[in-house]
């Protein structure tokens, strides 16, 4: 799951620094997330996979919580994490 992590958080660093410099990518970003997203990093990202492209201003800020835990599996490994040990 680390791996994971720190290659979703690779993709996410290099798409926001290469939007913050391309203004036509940050524009196909906000328009069509899942393809341009698809097409900058040369993968398929399966239709099930939702993305939400939101730009702050300067009053308006946005807080992005991860996903709720399961408290009955909240302790159990998945089954990517118990290949892994």
């Amino acid at each position: 799951m680390k791996d994971f992590d720190q290659t979703k958080e690779k993709a996410y660093q290099f798409i926001i620094e290469k939007a913050m410099k391309d203004a036509d990518f940050r524009q196909r970003l906000l328009n069509s997330p899942h393809s341009t997203i698809e097409s900058e990093l040369g993968i398929k990202i399966p239709s099930s996979v939702t993305f939400k492209v939101m730009q702050e201003t300067s009053d308006t800020f946005y807080l992005v919580l991860p996903p709720k835990l399961n408290p009955e599996t909240e302790d159990e490994l998945s089954e990517v994490e118990l290949e892994m040990v």
